[in-house]
């Protein structure tokens, strides 16, 4: 390595803890079974990476002289606590295996163990989904909190909770037996569902929170094929069926991303997007995936709310072969995505399908049944309502909603595209 200035090493630094941090953290909890010991670890290799790349030069495996530095800082902190030899011989071992890696930049990815032991029962219910984005996904926690719309101070003692609950179990970081798998599936793929959408809104971000989406593609299919797989994780029951429903839905929500935003960065609503910019591969898998969740529905087990959805997301990405979007079969799905999931932004998609099938004064009707403490601060509320009474001929109340939506927008492009409807009202 040869020196560089400070802020290579810090644009380094913050790249690798915004696309690696899950994965490394979940490395060091794999044998520790400490996730704050683990999480501390990981801290002082950074700050130590601050403190010597600027003078030796950033290593040409960065995530590997890190992973390497914190299990080394994990051994002092445990013989200092006097942790039991065979523990810490493991630990010693993989250091060893560490130092290989910095020489060959090979990892393990282990998120879904961290995932699966997060899911664990015996973790409060409230902290399993913002624990398990923290700590395999490398969330902030600030972050999860305006997701969950949660105090920041009421999360960090959820965390903090969770985290003294999984040392004090001594949970192990693996994938549980099949029974116990089966019941922890569906909040690990709430988990990876969440973390798409925290990755799909952040389009915008030049932020590694942005990569969140293809890298929940990329569990999502993980989780299919380890159920499939082993016999460790019940077979295709309503979590099987619901896990390739998944995968089928990002596949084909993922396919779209190139559309998303013009030439010149403007944003574009499905409706209008190119399909030749759609992939077409992504596109044929999700369909494989949703042909397989189907059968799986055959065999008994019922319908879920990611089945319904990437249906919904099929119909979509029908159009780039059939020409036109079939709004009849949209109005139907969502109807009943709104019954299995009733939340708001279910509300939401329903009413604007009921509103572009020509009945406008139902979809308002849908949308005022909803209390307004619910949706003060919910963006896609206000820009369906605009666009519901721009439909009615109400222009001066969707001028009002449009940019009221436009307030609450976090993408510059999308602010923008609203605040244009808004003008045009």
């Amino acid at each position: 390595m040869e020196g560089c200035d400070g802020a290579a090493a810090n644009a380094t630094a913050a790249r690798v803890a915004s696309g690696s941090y899950g994965r490394l953290l979940a490395l060091l909890c794999r044998r520790t079974g400490d996730v704050c010991a683990a999480e501390d670890a990981l801290s002082d290799a950074f700050a130590r990476a601050l403190t010597v790349w600027p003078e030796r030069g950033v290593p040409e495996h960065p995530d590997a002289w890190l992973l390497s530095v914190a299990r080394r800082r994990l051994i002092d902190l445990r013989r200092r606590g006097s942790i039991e030899r065979r523990v810490l011989a493991g630990i010693a071992r993989e250091v060893s295996r560490a130092s290989r890696d910095v020489e060959a930049g090979v990892f393990t990815d282990e998120r879904l163990l961290m995932l699966y032991t997060c899911a664990d029962p015996r973790v409060e219910d409230s902290a399993r989904l913002p624990l398990m984005l923290q700590a395999a996904l490398g969330l902030e926690a600030s972050r999860i909190a305006s997701v969950l719309l949660v105090h920041p101070g009421a999360l960090a003692q959820r965390l903090v909770r969770a985290k003294a609950k999984i040392r004090e179990l001594g949970l192990a970081f693996e994938v549980p037996d099949r029974a116990e798998g089966a019941k922890r599936l569906g909040v690990v793929l709430s988990c990876v569902y969440a973390a798409y959408t925290i990755g799909w809104d952040a389009l915008h971000e030049s932020s590694g929170v942005s990569g969140l989406a293809s890298d929940a593609v990329w569990l999502a299919e993980q989780i299919v094929e380890m159920s499939e797989c082993s016999d460790r994780v019940e077979s295709w029951a309503r979590e099987g069926a619901e896990a390739l429903a998944l995968a089928a839905l990002l596949n084909l929500s993922e396919s779209r991303r190139g559309a998303r935003r013009d030439a010149a960065g403007a944003y574009v609503p499905t409706s209008e997007q190119d399909t030749s910019m759609w992939d077409v591969d992504m596109i044929a898998r999700g369909e494989a995936y949703l042909s397989r969740a189907a059968q799986a529905m055959s065999r008994g087990a019922p319908v879920g709310r990611f089945q319904i959805e990437a249906a919904i997301q099929s119909v979509h990405c029908a159009r780039a072969w059939q020409g036109t979007t079939d709004i009849g079969a949209l109005r139907v799905l969502h109807a009943r995505l709104e019954e299995v999931a009733p939340t708001i932004g279910a509300r939401c998609a329903h009413a604007a399908v009921v509103a572009e099938a020509g009945d406008p004064r139902a979809a308002l009707a849908m949308l005022d049944a909803v209390e307004a403490a619910d949706v003060a601060a919910h963006g896609p509320y206000w820009a369906t309502r605009g666009a519901v009474l721009a439909g009615l001929g109400r222009m001066g109340e969707a001028g009002s909603a449009l940019r009221r939506a436009a307030g609450l927008a976090d993408d510059p492009a999308v602010r923008a595209w609203l605040l244009a409807r808004a003008c045009g009202t």
